[in-house]
């Protein structure tokens, strides 16, 4: 019989991934979007853009739930994990059938090193087909391998470049395995 032995060659230091929801149109809501889009530096304005789209703007509920995601994602590039997690679960009671919301809540998690709540969201997010899945995947991996699976954390990247195969992250981080046919 065949085994599978995979080496990683370094500890995982790779960032999760988190997914946008899109805002179509004009207004505070689609800046809100654009700022959890473009930018990987958060300001404090870009926050309050947010908010101010959530409290002063008369915005359909499914702008609403992208807002709340796209604030959260700010949150978490801003390291207030605790604020996106709790703009997540706002979404999430919003509409529990989105894989976003738990997508971005099981990244926030990855950072606060919470792994197995962190598990239950990115597979959530995994078994609601998320438009990002690339990025549960890869995100999954992250948590298999710190918790000394390589294995399936090798498997899970396969699928994240397979679902994604210019996902440069993933790329990066699988070009460290070394697989060796055993038995």
């Amino acid at each position: 019989m065949r085994t599978l032995v995979l080496i990683s060659t370094v500890f995982l230091t790779a960032l999760p991934a988190s997914a946008q929801m899109i805002v179509l149109g004009q207004g505070l809501s689609r800046a809100c979007f654009e700022a959890a889009s473009f930018g990987m530096n958060v300001s404090k304005t870009e926050i309050d853009t947010c908010s101010k789209a959530l409290s002063e703007q008369t915005i359909s509920s499914e702008k609403r739930l992208a807002t709340y995601v796209n604030r959260g994602i700010l949150y978490m590039r801003d390291g207030q994990y605790d604020r996106a997690i709790k703009d997540y679960d706002t979404a999430i009671k919003m509409n529990d059938t989105l894989g976003s919301p738990h997508l971005n809540k099981g990244a926030a998690l990855i950072y606060k090193e919470q792994y197995i709540e962190a598990m239950k969201s990115l597979n959530t997010a995994i078994n609601l087909k998320s438009a990002d899945l690339h990025a549960a995947y890869f995100n999954r991996a992250l948590i298999y391998e710190r918790k000394g699976n390589l294995t399936a954390a090798y498997y899970d990247l396969k699928k994240a470049i397979e679902l994604k195969p210019d996902f440069q992250p993933a790329i990066d981080q699988i070009d460290r395995y070394i697989v060796e046919k055993t038995g």
